[in-house]
């Protein structure tokens, strides 16, 4: 082991599992300066949610015809039946929010010059100013393993990806069955989104990219996929959930006056997972994997199929333009980290 600076290490470990800074909840890196209303109301995190006024059946049945008129005229009526019952059961909320609240929550959101974010570790609300945000992506997007993709639609390209994954689902309908496979196939689909989270914890706030894969042609595929691979990450048993685990870990272990604790972190683990080998390490997997045909009707070669399609759907929007994820898995995509989880191991 190495060790020296380990003492110290450990010491601060110790130390901020007991000092944590409830207080740290918002930090305001705008120009903007915020009135007690506004912290107040962007201090409750960006998961609270306001009571909203009764759902109306007038808006409620419209808005899901489309997708009702699709299923089969029983499974339909039921649905509409219980959707129904379900409004009528709805009991009214009182407001959770005061009116000088709610009009700071208005004044924030018609700023354009700020962006209201969440940091990349722990529940802080970040605000920053617009123009500095999109430069530090920009940045970000012009120094990794991207590429701009010049002159490219991005409904052109959702649709395209959209009739590659139908394709694939549509020759493995028999072996899914109906109901799965309606469940994996695309319908209405979005393009993947980037964005990042600001690590405030380290100088000059950097980003942390995240794709947002939410309602992409692959993204129900990924999720399922993931599924039956979870089995197999839990069999790794040299990983830690978080620093307090770890602390309880290194707390039962003497280290000799001769040696040295280091730690090692992977830059940018999703772009640096060639596809290529993971697809290999999960295909051995599956193929020890005796309980396979229990959770997925697909055999290996079927699923490492999917699965590759998943991996290498990379296309993402900033701000109007479309790159390209040129090296790794992709980013987002609800598979990504059990692969590169699968991968390290």
């Amino acid at each position: 082991m190495l060790k020296h600076a380990s003492s110290s290490k450990v010491k601060q470990t110790r130390d901020k599992s007991n000092t944590v800074d409830i207080n740290k909840v918002l930090v305001n890196l705008s120009d903007r300066i915020l009135n007690s209303h506004e912290i107040s109301s962007l201090k409750k995190g960006l998961n609270f949610t306001i009571n909203r006024p009764q759902l109306s059946s007038f808006n409620i049945i419209p808005a899901i015809e489309p997708a009702l008129n699709i299923l089969p005229n029983e499974t339909a009526n039921e649905l509409r039946n219980k959707i129904m019952s379900a409004l009528l059961r709805q009991k009214s909320q009182k407001s959770n929010m005061t009116k000088n609240v709610l009009h700071a929550l208005k004044q924030l959101r018609n700023d354009k010059t700020i962006i209201i974010t969440k940091a990349d570790k722990g529940n802080t609300t970040v605000i920053m100013n617009k123009i500095d945000y999109e430069r530090k992506a920009k940045e970000h997007l012009q120094e990794g393993p991207y590429e701009l993709i010049k002159d490219a639609k991005s409904r052109t390209t959702v649709n395209k990806l959209k009739a590659e994954t139908s394709k694939i689902l549509h020759s493995l309908k028999i072996k899914l069955g109906t109901p799965l496979w309606f469940l994996l196939n695309p319908k209405s689909c979005n393009p993947r989104r980037f964005y990042g989270l600001l690590k405030i914890h380290k100088d000059s706030t950097p980003l942390r990219p995240v794709v947002d894969f939410s309602n992409s042609p692959t993204y129900n595929l990924a999720k399922y996929l993931a599924r039956i691979l979870k089995p197999h990450e839990k069999l790794i048993n040299h990983g830690i959930k978080n620093s307090m685990e770890f602390k309880n870990i290194i707390d039962t272990i003497d280290i000799e006056e001769d040696e040295v604790m280091a730690s090692f972190d992977v830059s940018s683990l999703f772009t640096n997972v060639p596809i290529n080998r993971a697809l290999d390490i999960i295909y051995a997997c599956l193929e020890s994997d005796l309980d396979l045909n229990l959770r997925c009707p697909l055999n290996p070669s079927e699923f490492i199929k999917c699965l590759d399609l998943c991996l290498r759907s990379t296309l993402f929007i900033f701000r109007g333009d479309q790159y390209r994820q040129k090296e790794g898995i992709a980013m987002g995509s609800p598979v990504s980290p059990i692969v590169a989880n699968l991968f390290m191991h």
